[in-house]
């Protein structure tokens, strides 16, 4: 049908009985640019929740960043052809492909040499593990050496170590400096350690064949382009061969073994790099491709079924393939499971023979032949009616695909599986809006002096917002200091590569000592609010071979972390004589800066300033101090300091009244699931607290408590409606349940099941149309604050950032 011919209303009535979608609107070459016609189809289609097939890649998403438009369909399968996209990998449109099967339809032999993107699933990794059998020895098993890890990155040592002996690696040799060895060596004490003198800068040259026999190696976790082992690891996975030490037959290139690549280094398919999107993009430029390729570069890869010396399959994308089985245990024939079983018949003794051995030899399976590239995978069939069997027999369950089962089709190249819980088939979404989050950094920095730096508080996953995304949001707006509550948060910001300093102030001994090293070797600062986080944060900066930048917490009323007044002095000594410890700075948080009339503010300050009088004493000048939060920034700017940590004002919501100009960075919607109409007095939701007091229409909506909505806010707050003709506002009526909420769209309502509903944030409709409740509201109708109602909408509700 013409959709420019087809009246409003028309489009729902067609698709009535539709029980399938073929996405084909756009085929090869996607854009994520949804033309005004095509926007009421996309809208019907999602309404129905039909599945849908993609045809080649979901219309509306772009081929080769994955970028997606927001009303682009979210398939439940995608068919392509000749080769696999990179946006069907990428996020956006990864999370729109559903189960993807590439189909060659005989234009393979005909693509570009390009490198291309793979995306390796469990089945492909385990395919390539060793499965060592009896005879099995350290050399048969293959041995592994990494010249991996450094000063600032020991960790990168301990996870690439890991790594290979889980995989199944005979021996593990790890090339590095003595501190990162004994890091590895108490993780993994059967590694064999290479002790590196000068690792970095002093050396001109490490001889990687003077450690013996290698078959595979892997450089450059942990290295940066100026250490001489990345270079060294480059130019004897170049040469492969012909060596003292013997041929290395595989290697892994990453981080900055990356950088040393030149237009003169190429590699054979046993060689895999694997950079992420900022090291693919130099990398690209560096051998002259497309600087705009989103992924990163592979070496060729050969199709499964081919010997496993001559194939090697790689994939740089960040995002794991999903799965349920773990990739890297090989299965149960390991060396464990073989000694285990040899014990147990050494007990048996010769009344218990072995189930298997000469008289009683192994049953093998015929082995299968590679499948044929040129053979389409079966699509999914719609099931019989009930009642008519298929062929005489009668219809059976594993005849269709469920989401989160196992892909109908075994013989498909390439199969991604949908996860059981899948929050793109939920209609609830918290939209963040990262402008924002800048517009409310700069409109805080504006009540700062020149020299007062911002911190933003982006804890709890930036209040609900996404912590990577509130933090470039608030870096971009100003922010020169980021601050979170735990360790692997600030771990976290680290690894992004943000361009801001990171404080993180909670932790207990038992998580501190694996985490805080690693934590301190990024060069996070560290809060320390007794003598012994004090003790903790000592030994972590020993065990980094580096000085802790240690903002001292002052206990001034909270009761909470903190040092006690009179335990400055015992505290200020002991940081003073610790070579490990470097003050940076003193900090305190306010109890009651939401009411500027407390005077406990003003004497809380006082005690701060004695403290750090006393703190004085002992350690000299103290840097640095910080007070202020949220409240502080807006009403006291005696407090500002040398640094102010914001919060809440970040994401929109004041704690006081204020003339500065926030806005809502969270958008909670959902859709109507269904509307009837109900008589004069019928009863609404558990414990008949509202009873309908007119014939009207009810709205049921599929969001509850278990979303983020408190059941103690039930029938006082209100929602938006986005109808055909506008938005209507309607009230929230009755308790609200784990899943769902009922609404009040009266007797003569416009609305239709599918329509968008708007709980708080910025519906961002017409200028006259009614503004959505706000976060505020709902914690008001709770008896509650907002920071509660925006940590608490939940991980099945997806998060979607707004471009």
């Amino acid at each position: 049908m013409a959709l420019a011919d087809t009246a409003p209303g028309m489009l729902e009535e067609h698709l009535a009985e539709t029980d399938l979608v073929l996405d084909a609107i756009l085929g090869l070459g996607g854009r994520p640019d949804v033309p005004a016609a095509l926007a009421p189809l996309l809208a019907v289609v999602r309404a129905r929740g039909v599945p849908v097939i993609a045809v080649d890649l979901p219309s509306f998403v772009d081929a080769t960043t994955g970028q997606a438009a927001p009303e682009a369909l979210h398939a439940s399968e995608t068919v392509t052809f000749g080769a696999v996209k990179a946006g069907l990998l990428l996020p956006g449109g990864a999370e729109r492909a559903g189960a993807l099967h590439l189909v060659d339809i005989g234009i393979a032999p005909h693509l570009p040499a390009a490198p291309s993107v793979l995306r390796l699933e469990d089945s492909d990794a385990r395919a390539l593990l060793p499965r060592p059998g009896r005879e099995a020895s350290k050399y048969s098993r293959g041995v592994v050496a990494l010249a991996a890890g450094s000063d600032q990155y020991p960790g990168a040592a301990v996870l690439a170590a890991s790594g290979a002996a889980r995989a199944g690696a005979g021996m593990v040799r790890c090339l590095a400096p003595q501190k990162v060895l004994d890091l590895v060596l108490r993780e993994r004490p059967e590694v064999v350690g290479h002790r590196i003198e000068r690792a970095v800068g002093g050396a001109d040259a490490v001889d990687l064949d003077a450690v013996g026999r290698t078959d595979a190696l892997v450089v450059g976790p942990g290295l940066g382009p100026d250490d001489p082992r990345a270079a060294a690891g480059v130019d004897r996975l170049r040469r492969k061969g012909g060596t003292a030490g013997g041929s290395i037959e595989r290697g892994v290139i990453d981080a900055g073994a990356l950088d040393v690549l030149t237009a003169e280094h190429r590699f054979g398919p046993d060689v895999v790099l694997t950079p992420h999107r900022g090291e693919a993009e130099r990398l690209a430029r560096r051998l002259d491709l497309d600087p705009e390729l989103p992924g990163a570069l592979l070496a060729p890869a050969r199709r499964r079924g081919h010997r496993r010396d001559s194939a090697a399959q790689g994939c740089d994308h960040p995002h794991r393939a999903r799965g349920r089985r773990d990739v890297a245990r090989p299965g149960r024939r390991d060396a464990a499971a073989g000694d285990r079983r040899h014990r147990g018949r050494a007990r048996r003794g010769a009344r218990h023979p072995p189930r298997r051995g000469p008289d009683r030899p192994r049953r093998r399976r015929a082995r299968r032949d590679p499948p044929r590239p040129c053979r389409p995978p079966r699509l999914p069939r719609r099931p019989p009616a009930p009642g008519r069997p298929r062929g005489g027999r009668a219809p059976a369950r594993h005849d269709r695909d469920y989401p989160g089962g196992r892909p109908r089709d075994p013989r498909s190249p390439m199969t991604i599986a949908i996860p059981a819980e899948d929050p793109r088939h939920v209609p609830n979404r918290a939209v963040i809006d990262p402008s924002a989050i800048t517009q409310n950094t700069r409109a805080l920095g504006t009540l700062l002096e020149e020299q007062t730096a911002l911190m933003a508080v982006v804890k709890a996953d930036g209040y609900g917002h996404g912590m990577l995304t509130a933090a470039r949001a608030a870096i971009e707006g100003g922010a020169t200091w980021l601050g979170v509550a735990h360790p692997a948060s600030a771990l976290a910001l680290a690894r992004a590569g943000l361009d801001a300093q990171i404080l993180t102030w909670l932790y207990e001994p038992h998580t501190a000592r694996t985490v805080l090293p690693e934590v301190l070797g990024s060069g996070v600062d560290v809060a320390v609010g007794s003598p012994e986080m004090l003790t903790l944060v000592s030994e972590a900066a020993r065990q980094a071979d580096r000085r802790a930048r240690v903002h001292l917490k002052i206990d001034t009323g909270m009761g909470r972390n903190g040092v006690l007044p009179w335990q400055i002095h015992e505290i200020g000594a002991a940081m003073w004589e610790d070579e490990f410890i470097q003050l940076t700075a003193a900090w305190t948080h306010l109890t009651n800066a939401d009411d500027p009339n407390d005077p406990a503010t003003d004497q809380q300050v006082e005690l701060f300033d004695s403290a750090c009088e006393a703190l004085a004493e002992e350690v000299g000048p103290i840097p640095l101090q910080h007070i202020a939060n949220s409240a502080a920034t807006l009403t006291r700017p005696d407090l500002h300091r040398d640094i102010v940590r914001p919060g809440i004002a970040l994401y929109g919501y004041p704690p006081v009244p204020t003339d500065v100009p926030l806005r809502p960075a969270m958008t909670l919607t959902s859709r109507l699931a269904l509307i009837k109409e109900v008589p004069e007095g019928h009863s609404i939701g558990y414990g008949r607290i509202r009873s309908t007091d007119r014939r009207t229409c009810l709205g049921l909506v599929p969001i509850g408590y278990a979303d983020g909505l408190h059941r103690t806010g039930s029938d006082q707050c209100g929602v938006i409606v986005r109808t055909e003709s506008g938005d209507r506002r309607a009230p929230q009526v009755g308790r609200i349940s784990m899943d769902q909420i009922v609404i009040d769209l009266g007797p003569d309502t416009e609305a239709r099941a599918g329509d968008e509903v708007f709980l708080f944030g910025d519906a961002g409709g017409a200028p006259n149309a009614p503004a959505a409740s706000t976060a505020e509201d709902w914690a008001r109708a709770a008896g509650t604050i907002p920071y509660e109602i925006l940590t608490s909408v939940s991980g099945r509700v997806s998060r979607e950032v707004r471009s």
